[in-house]
């Protein structure tokens, strides 16, 4: 049938027309190809934070890191090395001044003074962009009783324009029995305030509370975590020398190894009155247990530093923190 033929014809004509996507024009082509770059850049401006208000970040490179040129001013007054890739946490009254003074830092003065007491997680803080997570990582610790005596005196001898405003008002002219004896009262605590007095557990570990309260890089790791490579004692000041060279595979420098005298006259921890020691090991509990010190020091006592592995320091910890506390 004709007049059927010419229907089917003009139906088949409607689909066709009704399929069929019209030609782009050049400025629609011109336009797709423009907004497709435009999404492009933005990605590559998302991932390099070129939108970020935070100028640490506009600061980064294309792999994210810091320029070579900017690693050292990222480090503030921190004891950091980078021609030695060492990272040196300087607790409070341990020998840091000895090693912040020597030779294994010269390079960092030649940027920045160096000072401070600066727990691991503020050291590391931003570790991949500044370039720190293959540096060596370590500290020196004390006996805590010797750490004490060794601080009261420090702040009563002697002390920088900060640390006697805090000395007038802390401990003014109490003896270092009457100033321990303070601890016995509710609320009263200077070591928080005070960083010679701050238990050495919060300078090396990750911790979520005390010094590291409000921290913001505290808390980038579990709290209790071991934050060092490798940890050396005042006590045995030698042997953790050995160890650190080994680590850095160099050796040490010669101002390193040459005796140090102390500037000041201070009693024993034997001097003490009874009452005062078992105050400190309350105070002190975590640093006497998590780094195995006997109740009084030892010449015969071998550094945990040289038994303990990084993980099983993490584990002690843990240990440590559910004896001495279990509120935690």
């Amino acid at each position: 049938d004709p007049h059927c033929d010419q229907q089917q014809k003009r139906t088949q004509a409607r689909q066709t027309s009704t399929m069929t996507t019209p030609p782009l024009s050049k400025r629609a082509k011109k336009a797709i190809a423009t907004g497709a770059m435009l999404f492009v850049v933005a990605q590559v401006a998302l991932e390099m934070d070129l939108f970020s208000t935070d100028p640490f970040r506009r600061r980064l490179t294309k792999d994210g890191t810091l320029p070579r040129d900017q690693l050292h001013k990222s480090d503030g007054h921190q004891t950091i090395s980078r021609r030695n890739r060492l990272l040196y946490v300087h607790v409070p009254k341990t020998g840091g001044t000895t090693m912040e003074h020597s030779m294994l830092f010269d390079d960092a003065r030649e940027h920045h003074l160096l000072g401070g007491h600066h727990p691991i997680a503020d050291m590391m803080g931003n570790a991949y962009e500044r370039r720190l997570t293959r540096m060596v990582k370590t500290a020196h610790i004390r006996h805590p009783c010797d750490r004490f005596i060794s601080a009261f005196t420090y702040l009563t001898q002697a002390g920088n324009e900060g640390d006697k405003i805090l000395t007038d008002k802390w401990i003014a002219d109490q003896t270092i029995d009457e100033f321990a004896s303070n601890y016995n009262t509710a609320g009263w605590n200077p070591n928080y305030e005070i960083r010679h007095f701050t238990p050495q557990v919060e300078f090396v570990f990750y911790t979520h509370d005390g010094i590291n309260e409000d921290r913001e890089h505290a808390h980038d790791k579990p709290d209790g975590t071991f934050g060092l490579d490798l940890i050396m004692c005042t006590e045995q000041w030698e042997e953790g020398l050995d160890r650190l060279g080994d680590a850095l595979g160099k050796s040490l420098p010669s101002d390193l190894r040459e005796k140090q005298d102390n500037h000041f006259e201070h009693q024993s921890c034997e001097e003490l009155a009874p009452e005062t020691r078992e105050i400190l090991e309350r105070v002190y509990a975590m640093d006497y247990c998590v780094f195995d010190y006997s109740p009084l020091p030892s010449d015969k006592t071998t550094c945990v530093g040289s038994y303990t592995t990084v993980e099983m320091f993490s584990s002690k910890y843990k240990q440590c923190q559910a004896i001495h506390r279990p509120e935690v």
